[in-house]
């Protein structure tokens, strides 16, 4: 098997099995029957079983496209999930247990599929995705004036990488383009994303 990666938010729910899902460089969270993964698009991840194979079931999702006139500035709703990198990505009830309600319902609401499931699902998906965005502004960088002129810079840059994903993008163009030196942009970026760029 071998790392593979998506251009949606992939969700999944592990129906069956135990194993380990390894993702970004070297990174790992364990996990059983009943979790459920949050993987950001275009980060590499494989599940691995442990005993014998597990069973899931996915859900893949354009964000931006989903919230698209339900924002004022979709773009900012987007660009606050990639700060969401310091999430498990293996979410367990005990930890997490309003995420977990989400998800949980979300997923019942797609087998059931009662008259009304997609607008039940539609309005869970943006509760989640708010409920992300709270986890998201609560993290401890972006207390600080400092951290929050950093945090400027990582939007501005985000949003451009996401209009232009399909081409080439270095990161002095990335540096350049929010008018600092390539040096400070990968520590920031690295501080704020929680990756390197």
């Amino acid at each position: 098997k071998y790392f593979h990666f998506h251009n949606a938010l992939e969700i999944g729910h592990c129906l069956d099995g135990k194993g380990v899902l390894y993702h970004g460089n070297s990174d790992s969270d364990s996990y059983t029957a009943s979790d459920f993964s949050i993987i950001f698009p275009q980060v590499p991840h494989i599940a691995m079983a442990l005993d014998k194979p597990a069973s899931w079931e996915y859900l893949y999702i354009d964000v931006k496209s989903l919230l698209k006139d339900r924002s004022n500035d979709t773009n900012q709703l987007w660009q606050v999930f990639y700060m969401l990198q310091r999430i498990p990505f293996i979410i367990k009830k005990e930890d997490s247990l309003s995420i977990y309600h989400y998800l949980n319902r979300i997923f019942w609401e797609f087998h059931q599929k009662k008259p009304y499931y997609q607008d039940a699902v539609l309005g869970l998906l943006i509760s989640f995705f708010a409920e992300l965005n709270r986890i998201a502004t609560n993290i401890e960088f972006i207390d600080t004036t400092e951290s929050q002129g950093a945090f400027s810079y990582i939007h501005k840059a985000l949003s451009y990488i996401y209009d232009h994903y399909n081409e080439p993008i270095s990161i002095q163009d990335l540096s350049a383009y929010c008018c600092i030196s390539e040096s400070h942009f990968r520590r920031i970026f690295k501080s704020v994303v929680g990756i390197s760029p």
